[in-house]
């Protein structure tokens, strides 16, 4: 359901946050402080830092297309209700520009692309290449499979009312599936975050209640090697179990 995204690609539509780079320094010195007691390993807590901080890039992406595809789903209804009320297909995108500002905001992401669409109308450009730009710049597979199935259709004069209302009922089925996914996860999910967070509390409690308990696990290179054993195997862990979640969305 969701393509892999490179590093790059996810920078480029702006899913990095200031906030997720926060987080990323944030795990460097939390590793750092908790595997060696000692600030001189931060630069090599990089690693595990930077793919905290494509995670979270990887779930806003996941977020960010959820909301699209929904968009263009009631896109493709308000579209679907102008055609029957009589507009022209190229007015009817027009018209659901208004549908959508009201919906959504002026500075949403279908209201943006509808813009688009409608300046190239007065340029003259026919509907079915606006559309396959907008699919290209997008993600959202349907949304250039819609174009192209409306492209036929226009030349082989099939009903555009019901290439719309097949399109929507696609998507609807698909956004459904997604919730549906989303609240069958949820527990799973909340389950996955507490247990990334037992240990460092488990151990922070121990310290605290028990000082220098922890000692002999940062003298040594015996203690060392084991801390550095927990973690590897505390990032395998992580890393798993968001590859489990990816494979679930996929």
């Amino acid at each position: 359901m969701w393509k892999n995204c490179s590093g790059l690609e996810l920078l480029c539509r702006n899913d990095l946050k200031p906030l997720d780079v926060l987080a990323g320094v944030g795990v460097m010195v939390l590793f750092s402080w908790f595997f060696y007691r000692s600030l001189w390993v931060l630069p090599l807590m990089t690693v595990p830092g930077a793919g905290y901080v494509y995670l979270a890039m990887v779930a806003r992406r996941r977020r960010r297309l959820r909301l699209e595809r929904e968009q263009f789903k009631e896109c493709i209804l308000s579209v679907g209700a102008s055609l029957r009320a009589g507009y022209a297909v190229a007015n009817a995108f027009v018209e659901s520009g208004q549908d959508m500002r009201m919906l959504y905001g002026d500075g949403s992401y279908v209201v943006k692309e509808l813009r688009l669409l409608e300046q190239g109308l007065k340029n003259r450009e026919p509907l079915e290449t606006l559309l396959e730009e907008w699919g290209a710049r997008s993600e959202i597979g349907e949304i250039g499979e819609f174009a192209d199935v409306l492209a036929i259709g226009k030349r082989n004069g099939g009903s555009i009312p019901e290439i719309i209302g097949a399109t929507s009922e696609m998507i609807s089925r698909k956004v459904l599936l997604e919730e549906e996914l989303e609240t069958l996860l949820a527990n799973k999910r909340l389950e996955q975050q507490v247990m990334n967070i037992m240990p460092f509390a488990m151990v922070f409690y121990l310290e605290w209640s028990n000082p220098g308990y922890f000692n002999m696990l940062y003298e040594g290179y015996v203690g060392r090697l084991l801390m550095t054993g927990c973690l590897v195997g505390y990032v395998f862990a992580y890393w798993l179990s968001q590859r489990i979640l990816q494979k679930i969305y996929d």
